[in-house]
């Protein structure tokens, strides 16, 4: 596959020796193609480079988080299923539960102040629970 960048072409697998297209990769060239639209087109709409879209499509890297978001709403697509089919969110089991693995994988990508806030909010929670439980446990020593 070529694509068209800056006046030459460019074959995906320069970018990518193995030519393993990711999951991800192969949802943005079937967006991009049904939407006939060129790669530089999408790189325009998602204000990223064009390289950055062929690495993001080969699995050069993994794309950065910001990276997925501007691509999702290039597309219309919601930021976390980019980010399910870039492999950094696993997607959501039937139960919707998500593990203390989930949790942390989320808190890695998080800026030290992201990181702070939601251990605030955690806390927080924690503590609204266990209020909470008090509650409950008090109601029910007083209905006996």
């Amino acid at each position: 596959m070529s694509v068209q960048i800056d006046s030459r072409s460019l074959r995906l697998d320069e970018y990518n020796s193995s030519n393993m297209v990711t999951k991800l990769g192969r949802y943005i060239e079937q967006e991009v193609e049904q939407r006939g639209w060129s790669y530089r087109e999408l790189a325009r709409r998602a204000r990223v480079s064009p390289p950055t879209v062929l690495a993001a499509i080969s699995g050069e890297n993994q794309p950065k988080p910001e990276t997925l978001r501007k691509l999702a709403r290039a597309l219309d697509a919601t930021p976390e299923h980019l980010f399910q089919l870039a492999g950094i969110l696993r997607p959501p089991r039937d139960d919707d539960e998500i593990t203390v693995r989930d949790a942390i994988g989320i808190m890695r990508e998080l800026t030290p102040e992201g990181r702070r806030r939601v251990l605030e909010f955690l806390y927080f929670q924690l503590q609204q629970e266990r209020q909470r439980g008090s509650a409950d446990t008090d109601a029910v020593h007083e209905a006996r």
